[in-house]
């Protein structure tokens, strides 16, 4: 009952979660599209569905994309404006998509089952 009591806000909850990583596909493709794996970014919409098949069963963008060379010490990397905006895109995307997004679904189910008690607590007055 408490996914059905709230199941627009969830179905509202997955459009956003759709266009946040629509989003990241855009950015993903249009700044790193030589690190992409080419088997799973030919095109948009192939890219877009391994984005979200393989974000949200795997690892991250990281199943999507090409495994980066990391430098070896600070100067390097810093130095490598691809690496470090590439790993702000990676991090950004983890907090975004996985902290926040889930967050808000497990906001509304805990509203959920708040509104159906309070419901119950009423009917029993």
């Amino acid at each position: 009952d408490a996914i059905k009591f709230n199941a627009g806000k969830m179905v509202q909850t997955f459009m956003l979660g759709l266009l946040v990583m629509y989003i990241f596909m855009l950015f993903g493709i249009w700044i790193f599209y030589d690190n992409h794996q080419d088997e799973h970014c030919m095109n948009m919409f192939q890219c877009f569905v391994s984005y979200f098949f393989m974000v949200m069963r795997g690892d991250g963008l990281k199943d999507v994309s090409a495994t980066p060379e990391f430098s070896h010490n600070i100067a390097d990397f810093a130095s490598q404006g691809n690496m470090l905006l590439r790993t702000i895109w990676d991090m950004s995307f983890l907090f975004i998509f996985l902290y926040v997004l889930i967050a808000i679904i497990t906001g509304i189910v805990i509203d959920a089952f708040g509104g159906l008690r309070d419901e119950r607590d009423a009917a029993e007055d």
